[in-house]
């Protein structure tokens, strides 16, 4: 009892605001959820989307987050619009010219990676999110590799939501994840489980937090570990956590160069468009139709079988071979794959 009830709303407040500090993010913008797919499922389930309203969404963006849109926008009438990004990406105008260019009237809402799961570019998120909002169009950003990845300023971006976890690069464990809701939303955001309401007790600084500090009988010792992560890893470089940053993107660039010098092509992206994730075009190879449930491309488990665990991905912009860059990786584990992979492909 005294852990699960007698001070935890207190624990819980330490996190959210070394959360909010390191984030950029207003005070009282942010709550703890379990991870980005439960995030993005509150989100879309606060949207209110009504019938012949559309929803824009990436074709690069995550399967789960690309289905929780569908099923709630199927159950409103609603219509889900794809922005076609092909690869290479010129630049960040690129990006942001696919974006408006898909707006119309009848858009409300646009759902946005921050960071490309498949392919791991960087999208001009911000830029977007102010351009989208003085068309009247309203941006959930998928943010789930964001937090620890790249500097993040929550209260610039112009967003509605922005959803991120904290168990990939904050290093924290599972399951701890944010969801950013800028001040003037902050009354629409509503939890995927409905336990306690702001009417059962007397009124607090933040009505939302009592929904989602309690939903059930979850363990919140991850959430209680997140502010002890972010303290722990800045300590691990001189620099803090921007030098984390820094020496994550150099070598994801690295490692980038290393794999192109392998498997031919041209970068997808620019430098500037990289963050601690990198990933190159490799040639199609169609997944199979329909696709078995624990199908993984025969190239990842090739590799797999040589050392290597490193995700193929598969979406409408192209089959991608993507690396990921932390300080506990090294060049010469990427030179490795490089040599494992021209002799796979």
């Amino acid at each position: 009892m005294d852990f699960l009830v007698r001070g935890l709303h207190e624990r819980l407040s330490a996190q959210i605001h070394a959360l909010e500090v390191f984030l950029g993010a207003e005070k009282g913008s942010v709550v703890l959820t379990d991870n980005a797919t439960t995030g993005v499922n509150s989100v879309m389930g606060s949207l209110g989307l009504k019938r012949g309203e559309t929803v824009l969404l990436s074709n690069q963006a995550y399967f789960s987050t690309r289905n929780a849109l569908e099923v709630t926008a199927n159950a409103a009438g609603a219509r889900v619009r794809r922005i076609s990004f092909s690869v290479p990406a010129e630049s960040p105008e690129t990006l942001v010219r696919n974006v408006m260019d898909a707006v119309d009237s009848s858009v409300r809402y646009a759902v946005l990676d921050h960071i490309s799961s498949p392919t791991g570019i960087v999208f001009p998120i911000s830029r977007i999110s102010r351009a989208l909002r003085e068309r009247g169009v309203e941006t959930v950003v998928d943010g789930a590799h964001g937090p620890g990845h790249i500097p993040l300023r929550l209260s610039e971006t112009g967003c509605a939501w922005y959803i991120g976890n904290c168990h990939k690069w904050l290093c924290s464990p599972r399951t701890a994840a944010i969801i950013y809701t800028r001040p003037d939303m902050s009354g629409v955001t509503r939890p995927v489980v409905v336990s306690h309401l702001p009417r059962d007790f007397a009124p607090g600084p933040d009505p939302r937090r009592v929904m989602f500090d309690w939903s059930g009988t979850p363990d919140p010792t991850p959430k209680l570990s997140v502010k002890f992560t972010l303290e722990h890893m800045a300590s691990l470089h001189p620099d803090g956590w921007s030098g984390i940053m820094a020496h994550n993107h150099h070598l994801a660039v690295t490692a980038r160069n290393l794999l192109l010098n392998a498997v031919g092509g041209e970068p997808i992206c620019p430098e500037s468009m990289v963050g601690c994730m990198a990933a190159v075009l490799l040639p199609p190879a169609p997944p199979p139709d329909p696709l078995p449930i624990h199908w993984i491309d025969p190239l990842q488990n090739t590799l797999r079988e040589l050392g290597f665990e490193v995700p193929v991905i598969h979406c409408s912009s192209g089959r991608f071979l993507r690396v990921s860059a932390q300080l506990y990786n090294r060049r010469e584990q990427y030179e490795q794959l490089a040599h494992a992979l021209k002799h796979a492909t």
